[in-house]
């Protein structure tokens, strides 16, 4: 996200709630693309106060694919959800997505590490 302090409290409210009615263990990574207001402050501050959610802070204006990128590198559970700050994705689909991630349908991420750097296959699953 980039300069989107504005939306942090909503955030806060919003996304642990619907986390914890999937009934599944989660983590919660935000990415600041380098925001120029107090995005990076309150993103940091809610990582203090709540142990699953993460802050990353990269260098400016690296755009929203070197923001997944980041996260997705530091994802440690099984199955990846992105929104933007702005929620404006329906969060409750996200039980929907999980139940069908879980009969196999979907896409699916193979990583393997090589040399220095890990590298990923994506197939797409019936």
């Amino acid at each position: 996200m980039h300069s989107e302090a504005p939306y942090i409290a909503m955030l806060r409210q919003v996304c642990p709630s619907v986390l914890e009615s999937l009934g599944r263990t989660w983590e919660l990574i935000v990415v600041d693309d380098g925001s120029i207001d107090e995005t990076a402050f309150l993103l940091g501050n809610w990582a203090q106060s709540e142990p699953r959610v993460r802050s990353v802070r990269c260098t400016p204006r690296q755009g929203k694919t070197h923001a997944y990128a980041t996260a997705f590198a530091r994802v440690q559970g099984a199955y990846i959800f992105t929104l933007d700050a702005d929620l404006q994705e329906d969060l409750s689909a996200m039980a929907v997505m999980l139940e069908r991630l879980q009969q196999g349908v979907g896409w699916h991420l193979r990583r393997a590490m090589g040399r220095s750097h890990g590298s990923s296959s994506l197939r797409r699953r019936a």
